[in-house]
């Protein structure tokens, strides 16, 4: 076989060896036209390497030793996976899956190499086609199989190939020659000083033999290294460089530093995978710690939000969460608590380590603002770590360890001091084994403050926290323990030298731009008589609106009144904020209640905790509000019943009997009504303030109070389920008291729940206008007496009630009912459309053509009605307001009836059970939370608190108990069935 060929040929070498063997042997195709090529170069949207175009200029495709190595023609080169679009497949061979590739490098340089399919993954071995065909006929004439001798042969053929040396490092490192890799590696370089994997090799290699090799090696990897990467790479450089990262840490090496900020400022231009993300977050945050360690707080701060901002327009959607966790952490600690919250926001929801450590720095919030609720998110971040949730088990016990520690902070600062020890005794040897500087010294600095206490010497712990601190290099905690140091100073009676230490700590913070460390360093001047720190102490927690500071700070200068206004308003403000999250305002939702809820909690705390001189001056506030409430319909967003429901938070925090006769006078004299009594209410049955309970009990008795304000006291024991007020709560319900206080009473006994009122509330049935909130009473205590009475006057026609008692006996009444509801539907008064309703309560399909039936009037009340209860029993919605309502429903019940079986309960579409309505505890209505928690304990006959229209997060865990019950229980519910107190009726 003879081929005419120019004086230069990069193919000679082939073609020498294909001419010792028979033609036979060896086949080429013709060669390719220019619309071949032009055709392949459209399709693979970018141009052919110069020598396979070359190649198939002459040869358009070939198959050589018998088809043992076949190169594809033009119309054959095809992208290796959809995945990988920027690597060419162009030829397959020796091995049935051997497939071979080429592809751009990020400097758009051609590479030739391996496509792992079973990878997907891309192994560079060439940088151009004619090295890699006269290296591949090589080994395939010279029959070379092993694998490193494969790749030796190729080196032979092409000694300038820098990832050919890589590979062999690789073999090399792999059979324990850490000499021969090093020296691969160098080479590697050396040939091409860009090859970043390279680079990261040989800084991995250098760890522990070389460290400042390993600093040079590592820069370099991180100058060259470039996001995106154009190929998967069987060899990518992210785990050997995130290796020698980690050994290398702690260097101060200001060059690392800067290659890290070289990489995360130029070397990302976008992320399409994931394992990019990660790596650009990993050095992220690396380059994050350093600036922090070099006590630059706002270049930590700006490298982590800088990769949150590009992160939204990357190919690659991903949430860099241990990014946001560590701006968190800056936030929190930098006293800018609002934008933690802001990024809080983001990882709600979250169950994994990821929420976990969420959950732990809104504790650290909490603790740090000292608000309600730090031990609550204390307990669920240790009851989630206590099992296994993650491969690395040293993270999830840092987080541990972290929880337990701020647990530890937060008892110390409620007082409880056998608790912070436990909490102490329990974090010690975690801290330990984990052997971190710093953890040990906040660890040391918690006990020392437990030993003052405690009454003991706290000096040695304070200098063991100052030998970790300083270990570690931690500005924060050697800076606490300066505090520490002028508090004993001060206790000593050394003022001077006390001031002096205090002066030092606020400015040592104030470098460190640790603003609310600052101010706590200014309170204790204050303490000490300094004016200008009591007020640079007060504008600083006012500016970070800590309630707790502020109130101290005050109480310190011996004028507890001096910032209530200002308390009044932030509480105000976040009232405003908390109707708006409960209302569900956009973009807000239910869950976003969470924060004002905590933030008023804070300045309850810490109006609690001042003198009851304060309550005279809250007590001035709710009566100018209350005055001109009821000068004017108030809405709920109007700024005197913002300020009113602030004030009466405040004012029911405050344990004293002042207090208490603030909040008394307010409910049974003045008696504001609409939102402004419903906030009243509110306030009440949540306060702490035992001597209300005295206060309502007596008002009970009293012929003086008018019936309203009576009515709510009733209402306010009810909500409360005080046990004592049941007998005058009886007396009320047997007595001759006007039917709104009866009424208040009778409901107020129901919700108590002691049986012995049975007796009181079973007469009260025969009277017409207190007969349903009777029998809802009874139906709470467990008695169906109540709903008897109601069917018995609903059947007769007797019924006053209008649409309340065909509802209740929808609701709470059994199969048994249906045809009497049927009946009583018929009506055309209000009595029929509670009856219509109860029928989509009762849930049973059997129902579904009456009210599609019911539709077909001119009544236009008995269609909306009647759509409803479908809706409600279905689950299924059709617009009321657009014409041949009647025709879709029925149209739609034909389609789906058989989704349905006659005889068992439906609910939304779903067979009923306890826990279906566990589900509706969350709905963003407060009415319907209330109606579903009643219909819950009437069915089920458990009695686990919930509060409808409470705080959020008291809301979810009262939600978490109820399905905690669900899950024991739920064999005793059979789905679809009617059930009393847990018992199957029907």
């Amino acid at each position: 076989m003879s081929h005419a060929v120019p004086s230069y040929d990069p193919f000679q070498p082939v073609l020498q060896v294909v001419e010792r063997y028979r033609s036979d042997v060896h086949r080429f195709g013709a060669a390719s036209s220019s619309e071949t090529l032009s055709t392949a170069r459209d399709q693979l949207d970018g141009p052919l390497p110069v020598g396979l175009e070359a190649f198939l200029q002459r040869w358009d495709g070939a198959a050589l030793f018998r088809g043992v190595l076949r190169i594809r023609s033009a119309t054959d080169l095809a992208p290796a996976c959809d995945t990988a679009r920027g690597v060419i497949l162009f030829a397959d061979g020796p091995g049935a899956n051997d497939r071979w590739a080429y592809t751009l490098d990020a400097d758009l340089r051609p590479l030739f190499g391996r496509w792992h399919a079973d990878e997907a993954l891309f192994e560079p071995l060439h940088s151009s086609f004619d090295r890699w065909l006269h290296a591949t006929v090589a080994i395939l004439d010279r029959d070379v199989r092993d694998p490193t001798e494969r790749l030796q042969t190729r080196l032979e053929l092409d000694p300038g190939a820098a990832s050919l040396h890589l590979a062999l490092a690789h073999v090399a490192r792999a059979s324990g020659d850490h000499d021969a890799a090093r020296a691969r590696l160098e080479r590697s370089t050396a040939l091409d000083p860009r090859l970043a994997v390279a680079w990261a090799h040989l800084a991995d290699l250098h760890t522990t033999s070389d460290p400042a090799s390993a600093r040079t090696a590592l820069a370099q990897a991180l100058r060259h290294l470039r996001l995106p990467r154009p190929f998967p790479a069987r060899q990518p450089a992210a785990p050997p460089l995130l290796r020698a990262l980690s050994a290398l840490i702690d260097d101060d090496d200001g060059a690392l530093t800067d290659a890290l900020e070289c990489f995360v400022d130029d070397g990302a231009e976008d992320v399409r995978r994931l394992a990019g993300s990660r790596l650009l977050e990993r050095l992220t945050t690396t380059l994050a710690q350093r600036h922090l360690r070099d006590g630059d707080r706002s270049a930590a701060h700006a490298t982590l939000s800088t990769l949150l901002e590009r992160s939204a327009d990357f190919t690659l959607r991903r949430l860099p969460a241990e990014a946001l966790l560590q701006l968190i952490d800056l936030d929190i600690d930098s006293g800018e608590h609002e934008r933690a919250e802001t990024c809080l926001r983001r990882l709600r929801g979250r169950t994994d380590l990821v929420g976990c450590r969420a959950l732990l720095a809104a504790a650290r919030l909490a603790t740090r603002r000292q608000e309600p609720w730090a031990e609550e998110l204390l307990a669920e971040v240790l009851t989630r770590t206590a099992t296994p949730m993650t491969r690395d088990l040293r993270v999830q016990a840092r987080v541990r360890v972290r929880a337990l520690t701020v647990a530890a902070e937060r008892q110390r600062l409620e007082g409880d001091t056998a608790a912070c020890a436990q909490s102490l005794g329990q974090a010690r040897p975690v801290a330990e084994r984990l052997g971190d500087p710093r953890l040990r010294a906040e660890l040391a600095l918690i006990a020392g403050d437990l030993q003052r206490a405690l009454g003991s010497d706290p000096r040695a712990e304070y200098a063991a926290a100052r030998a970790h601190a300083e270990a570690a290099g931690d500005t924060e905690s050697l800076l606490r323990l300066d505090i520490r140091e002028g508090e004993r100073l001060q206790t000593e009676g050394e003022t001077t030298a006390a001031r002096r230490m205090f002066l030092r700590a606020a400015g040592g913070f104030r470098e460190a731009g640790l603003a609310l460390r600052e101010a706590w360093a200014h309170h204790r001047l204050a303490r000490m008589g300094d004016p200008k720190a009591a007020e640079r102490a007060r504008t600083m927690f006012k500016a970070a609106d800590l309630a707790a500071g502020v109130a101290a700070t005050d109480v310190a200068c011996g004028v507890p009144l001096a910032s209530l206004d200002w308390h009044l308003k932030r509480t105000a403000d976040h009232a405003r904020e908390r109707t708006n999250a409960r209302r569900g305002r956009p973009p807000l939702v239910r869950a976003d209640a969470d924060l004002p809820e905590r933030r008023i909690g804070a300045h309850r705390r810490a109006i609690a905790a001042c003198e009851p001189r304060i309550v005279a001056g809250l007590a001035t506030k709710l009566d100018s509000a209350a005055q001109t409430l009821d000068a004017a319909l108030s809405r709920v967003t109007d700024p005197t019943l913002v300020r009113y429901m602030a004030a009466s938070d405040l004012v029911s925090a405050h344990r004293s009997y002042d207090a208490a006769g603030v909040m008394l006078r307010h409910l049974l004299v003045i008696r504001p009504s609409g939102l402004a009594s419903a906030a009243l209410i509110g306030a009440l049955v949540r306060s702490p303030n035992m001597a209300l309970v005295h206060g309502l009990i007596e008002s009970l008795e009293r012929a003086d109070l008018h019936p309203r304000g009576v009515a709510a006291a009733a209402e306010v024991l009810g909500w409360r389920r005080e046990a004592s007020a049941v007998p005058v709560l009886m007396k009320l319900v047997s007595g001759s008291s006007p039917v709104t206080v009866r009424r208040a009473a009778i409901l107020a006994l129901g919700r108590i729940g002691d049986p012995v009122a049975v007796d009181v509330l079973v007469d009260a049935l025969d009277r017409e206008r207190e007969s349903h909130d009777a029998a809802i009473a009874l139906l709470l205590l467990g008695e169906w007496v109540g709903l008897s009475a109601q069917a018995e006057r609903l059947s007769r026609d007797r019924t006053e009630s209008g649409r309340a008692a065909g509802e209740l006996i929808g609701r709470y009444g059994g199969p048994s009912h249906l045809l009497m509801l049927y009946r009583a539907s018929e009506r055309t008064d209000d009595v029929g459309l509670g009856a219509l309703q109860g029928l989509g309560f009762l849930g049973d399909p059997r129902v579904v053509p009456w009210l599609i039936d019911a539709m077909g009037g001119r009544d236009l009340r008995r269609t909306q009605v009647a759509n409803v209860a479908l809706e409600l029993l279905t689950n299924h919605h059709e617009p009321p307001e657009e014409p041949l309502l009647r025709v879709r429903w029925k149209e739609w019940w034909q389609a789906n009836a058989g989704n349905f079986r006659s005889g068992l309960r439906y609910r939304h579409g779903r067979l009923y059970d306890p826990g279906l309505l566990i589900g509706r505890l969350i709905h963003d209505d407060p009415l319907v939370r209330r109606s579903t928690y009643d219909e819950l304990v009437i069915g089920a006959g458990a009695r686990l608190a919930f509060d409808a229209e409470g705080p959020y997060r008291v809301q979810m865990a009262h939600v978490r108990a109820w399905r905690e019950w669900w899950t024991q229980s739920r064999g005793r519910f059979p789905q679809g069935r009617w059930t009393f107190h847990g018992e199957e009726i029907g």
